[in-house]
């Protein structure tokens, strides 16, 4: 059975890289007291900021402080082109602030101007080589290009700066799961839980790492994560997964059926609830039901077509079956059980 596959892993990182502050230690240089970090940060007021900076800027083009602070509110408005130009007319203009060159590596990389972020990090660094902040994001960002020696390399750097910072070490878990190093990983994990022990994404990744084993360390994990953070459906989704592989099926459809209580419409759920009653119970009404139900809300989901085509012919619907296992093909041109299906069909006629 393929399984719907639950890793986040990328972006997980590319979110946290794109959701943390540009800088720890602003200082736009400026003088100005009456930013939009201490103000409301309502539509109302960014607008009211912005009419603001653009009549200063007026009086004084070469403020760098308030070309940074109107780049970060092109940011916020969402124009990440705009916000590149500023930031490089503030580098250009000061290229002495550490935090200048921080801001302007994370809106290089909303950019896609990924050579030019590293090179904003990279010179961030040499301003203030103890920039954390710096260490852990250009460690993301090799984490995303998949350069994983470089990863692991700037998290040590920020470690060696701090060693109690779970960030770095959760990095180092990411990337080590990321490149088949299972031991590294659970290790470096760890260690995030005795730093952070309500860290929900580390609870996540030791559930899959154990699941993956069949280890019922998986199922603690998972429960970690559940209690911070109640009703989780990817959490209910990959503990009945788990479950579900190691032959616990009231407990698996218990979870499958909670996530749908709150979730409806999940694919995967309708599906594999479809699967234990095709597999194990040879249940194929409710198999059926299922799998239809996941086709519903996920009408490309081929798996779900292959499998409804199984329990219709094994109830005998020639017809339907071929039609799934035509569908499932369509779908996944490679999808072979779906064309073995096909030919054995065909094969005693419609």
């Amino acid at each position: 059975m393929l399984n719907r596959i639950v890793s986040h892993l990328l972006t997980a990182l590319v979110i946290a890289f794109l959701m943390t502050p540009a800088g720890c230690r602003q200082d736009s240089g400026s003088g100005q007291t009456d930013t939009l970090s201490t103000q409301d940060t309502s539509q109302s007021a960014i607008d009211r900021r912005f009419r603001e900076l653009n009549e200063q800027l007026l009086r004084d083009s070469l403020n760098p402080g308030l070309l940074f602070e109107r780049a970060q509110l092109m940011k916020i408005r969402g124009n990440i082109p705009g916000a590149y130009q500023e930031m490089e007319r503030v580098v250009t203009l000061d290229s002495g602030k550490a935090d200048y060159f921080l801001a302007l590596a994370d809106i290089a990389f909303r950019a896609l101007q990924v050579p030019r972020s590293i090179e904003a990090f990279e010179r961030c660094l040499r301003i203030d080589p103890k920039n954390t902040e710096a260490h852990l994001r250009l460690a993301e960002l090799y984490f995303y290009l998949k350069a994983y020696p470089k990863a692991i390399e700037s998290a040590n750097n920020a470690l060696r700066l701090n060693d109690r910072l779970a960030r770095a070490y959760s990095i180092k878990g990411f990337v080590y799961k990321e490149s088949g190093d299972t031991a590294k990983a659970i290790s470096s994990f760890q260690t995030v839980l005795e730093l952070d022990p309500e860290n929900y994404d580390t609870q996540r990744e030791l559930g899959r790492i154990f699941a993956a084993k069949k280890d019922p360390l998986a199922l603690q994990y998972y429960n970690n994560a559940l209690r911070i953070r109640p009703g989780s459906g990817e959490i209910l989704y990959n503990r009945g997964l788990y479950y579900q592989e190691i032959g616990q099926l009231k407990e698996a459809e218990a979870d499958y059926a909670t996530l749908l209580a709150s979730d409806p419409k999940d694919p995967d759920a309708h599906h594999n609830l479809g699967y234990i009653a095709l597999r194990y119970k040879e249940d194929y009404p409710a198999a059926i039901r299922h799998f239809t139900d996941a086709i519903r809300y996920n009408p490309e989901y081929a798996e779900a077509y292959y499998h409804r085509g199984l329990a219709e012919e094994r109830m005998g619907n020639r017809t339907a079956a071929l039609t799934d296992y035509r569908k499932a093909t369509t779908i996944y041109p490679s999808f072979a059980l779906a064309k073995d299906g096909i030919k054995r069909v065909a094969g005693r006629g419609e």
